[in-house]
């Protein structure tokens, strides 16, 4: 509060604050602008030694690296709750590094000092390839861009190479000193949000439990992979708390995105509201945890209540091929059933994105009556699969606050 108060410019100007008050004052405004502006980064992409600990692991030993409660030791410490911070942010956190691996594990896994460990990491690449040919197979573990990514290393040539091999990739130099490291990193404002969404703070052990499934079909054949998931889903009509979260998915996806209609939330809220149209999400969870909010389906009734019009459908590519699909159509169909409904029509128009989703109608049964209009009978619509429980409806139905 002193150093924010300048008596001399009170007096002269009846303007009471320093320059350095309102300069910081500026900075965080200037942040808050930017959020607002452009999206966050994904993933930071961490170097090991002399980034993540002190010191070199295959040279100085695990005994030898500087990671505690003491300096230097204690600016990577801190360093680190900084990257646990982000990680309950949603960003994922990887690792590259030019070490033997065992050596790199028995840090994260023994070393007492270590604040972040295996399982906070949602992808990694340890080895002796090039880190430019690393970051490509972090971002497609990750299922996002390499421009979503920022590499963070001590070695000015690492860094020189990345922006030469990748100029997508954000790439941050780490101070030589470390008791600079952490003051430099908190004043990024790459990770920056307006808004952190309970999605947001699960995501990065979403992430990490879909790696567990990725294991688990790997070894037995995908029928039985279905089986044993245990595949749950809540189709519920939206409710107040829900609606960030979808009005967010309706204006980031893409890809698995039927119409690809941008809204914003006070148009969402609108129609959540409105008696002739209906507003749904989708969880899905299974024996790993959770998949989160993964689909959005947006529908118009008819004057007579018979038909319901597909204005809008979206769902996460990470359920998909498990059966999501159908269950949704079939949830849906038993929703619109119970309210006198006969027919669904829906719609795909094609993006330079969507191409994923241009025969989902048609693989639910729908049959194109126009150029881009496809009906469906809800006598025939397809049920939700054996292998997949959805929630019943006093359930799906429930505040968000209770469950």
């Amino acid at each position: 509060l002193a150093a924010s108060f300048d008596a001399r410019k009170w007096y002269l100007y009846r303007q009471p604050f320093s320059d350095a008050f309102l300069h910081a004052g500026g900075n965080q405004l200037g942040r808050l602008v930017m959020a607002s502006r452009h999206a966050a980064k994904k993933c930071i992409v961490l170097d090991a030694d002399n980034t993540l600990w002190g010191g070199i692991i295959g040279e100085d030993g695990i005994d030898g690296i500087q990671i505690g409660d003491e300096f230097p030791g204690s600016a990577f410490r801190d360093f680190q709750k900084l990257l646990l911070s982000w990680r309950r942010q949603g960003v994922f956190l990887a690792v590259a590094s030019k070490n033997n691996e065992a050596d790199v594990w028995e840090v994260f896994d023994r070393h007492s000092g270590m604040m972040l460990k295996r399982e906070h990491l949602s992808a990694w690449q340890i080895g002796w390839l090039p880190k430019a040919e690393a970051i490509p197979a972090i971002a497609r573990s990750l299922n996002i861009g390499t421009d979503s990514l920022v590499f963070i290393d001590d070695n000015p040539m690492e860094i020189a190479y990345m922006r030469e091999a990748r100029p997508e990739v954000t790439c941050v130099q780490v101070p030589e000193d470390p008791a600079d490291i952490l003051a430099a990193m908190q004043a990024l404002t790459l990770f920056d949000q307006l808004e952190v969404t309970d999605e947001d703070r699960k995501r990065a052990d979403m992430m990490r439990a879909e790696r567990d499934r990725e294991v688990l079909g790997a070894q037995i054949s995908h029928g039985d992979f279905l089986r044993a998931l245990d595949l749950r889903i809540d189709l519920f009509r939206a409710r107040t708390e829900d609606l960030g979260r979808i009005t967010q998915l309706i204006n980031k996806t893409n890809q698995y995105n039927l119409t690809t209609i941008r809204r914003t939330l006070d148009e969402v809220r609108a129609l959540a509201n409105a008696d002739d149209w209906r507003l749904y999400g989708m969880r899905v969870t299974d024996k790993f945890g959770e998949y989160g909010l993964t689909g959005v389906i947006v529908i118009k009734i008819s004057d007579d209540r018979r038909r319901w019009t597909i204005d809008s459908l979206m769902m996460s590519c990470r359920v998909l091929g498990r059966g999501v699909e159908a269950a949704l159509i079939g949830g849906l169909a038993d929703d619109a059933r119970a309210a006198g409904a006969v027919e669904f029509v829906g719609s795909y128009l094609p993006t330079a994105k969507n191409a994923i989703c241009k025969s989902f109608l048609a693989d639910q049964g729908f049959s194109q009556t126009g150029e881009r209009e496809w009906r469906l009978a809800l006598a025939d619509a397809p049920a939700v699969p054996a292998h997949i429980t959805r929630l019943p409806a006093a359930a799906a139905a429930a505040p968000r606050s209770e469950e």
